[in-house]
């Protein structure tokens, strides 16, 4: 009889275990959780300033310390270590230096700019991840 309890007991616990309780989220360096509502549009490396969020809220999140930005692979670092910058009038994408475009295309020349767009810093060249988004690499990063 008592093997038969510790056994219902050990299913039941197992079932618990697996059946997709919420669980509380294991933050990274630079991280805090924040158990209020957090709207999903906290700072970035792209996109320093908050601006209008439309984002829904979600609760339980975790979110950069202030003074960290949350970068291209998702932590939150110091600003100076950003691999790009948010520029009041920068070069359209086409027209920067990227890992399959070595040098800046002649048609440039005559191009105007984006207003509030990004930049990759000296030393980085735009590459677009598995997901086809804009990011800045190291060039020697590149594949």
């Amino acid at each position: 009889m008592n093997t038969a309890i510790s056994v219902l007991v050990c299913v039941l616990l197992c079932l618990i275990e697996v059946s997709g309780l919420p669980r509380k989220p294991v933050c990274g360096k630079n991280e805090y959780l924040e158990s209020g509502c957090v709207d999903g549009c906290e700072p970035t490396c792209a996109y320093p300033s908050k601006g209008i969020c439309n984002a829904p809220c979600k609760f339980g999140q975790c979110v950069c310390e202030d003074g960290y930005y949350r970068n291209a692979q998702g932590n939150c670092t110091e600003p100076e270590k950003c691999s790009s910058v948010r520029k009041s009038c920068a070069k359209p994408l086409r027209c920067q230096i990227s890992c399959l475009q070595k040098t800046e295309p002649s048609f440039c020349k005559n191009e105007g700019c984006i207003p509030f767009g990004c930049e990759c810093k000296e030393g980085f060249v735009l590459y677009y991840d598995a997901k086809g988004l804009p990011t800045c690499i190291r060039q020697s990063d590149c594949p």
